[in-house]
């Protein structure tokens, strides 16, 4: 039987750029039946998971109260409680490294469900040790992994962005061509990564003195 999955990411400390390396896992792992990041998503903040929200509508955005430095954590755990107490689920999957999620996975665990960690860069030790089984989130997706040309260099683009959504133009030629054994863009017919982007259409540029940036069209 297919578990039933949470999948909670603390938004403020995982990038939107591991998006469809999160969907990809936990797709793996079950049916993720919801799927919350919690950050501050007011104004311009949090472009790159909201650009990642195109390609994954599920994702339902949290916004946290308060400007604590732990106020992403305290609603995130307030979101675990509320979907143990509504029932439903088979287990959860965190996307954090911080130890003071400990309490929360014991929680999980003490619930009789099953918890699969995952971390951009290092997990807490603490934490590890509370997770069915924990991922570390790589910085490149394969292109195989990918539908299509698009996604990947939206991919690209989520990967060498700013908060402000832009990424230079050269970065995220770099990104494909470290992700994909052959140049994606020349193997799709295209001269230049510019001209693929034009032809595209779903992609804005924008020179900036001698460099050119490019972000994902709203």
């Amino acid at each position: 039987m297919e578990h039933r999955l949470a999948l909670l990411v603390d938004g403020e400390n995982v990038a939107g750029r591991h998006a469809a390396e999160l969907r990809r896992r936990t797709d793996e792992l079950g049916s993720v039946r919801v799927c919350r990041v919690i950050g501050n998503w007011q104004g311009n903040r949090g472009l790159q998971w909201k650009a990642a929200a195109r390609r994954w509508p599920a994702i339902e955005f949290v916004q946290r109260t308060g400007r604590a430095k732990n106020a992403a954590d305290v609603a995130l755990a307030i979101q675990a409680v509320d979907l143990l107490r509504d029932g439903g689920l088979d287990g959860f999957c965190l996307a954090s490294a911080d130890a003071d999620f400990v309490p929360l996975a014991q929680r999980i665990h003490r619930a009789g469900l099953l918890l699969y960690g995952f971390a951009a860069g290092n997990c807490s030790r603490a934490l590890q040790t509370q997770c069915d089984a924990c991922f570390s989130l790589g910085e490149c997706v394969p292109a195989a992994a990918e539908g299509s040309l698009v996604e990947l260099i939206e991919q690209a683009i989520l990967a060498r962005s700013g908060d402000d959504g832009w990424a230079n133009l050269p970065s995220v030629g770099n990104y494909l061509r470290s992700c994909t054994e052959n140049d994606a863009v020349t193997h799709w017919g295209f001269s230049s990564l510019s001209q693929c982007l034009r032809k595209l259409g779903q992609f804005e540029l924008q020179d900036v003195g001698t460099l050119r940036r490019v972000r994902v069209a709203a």
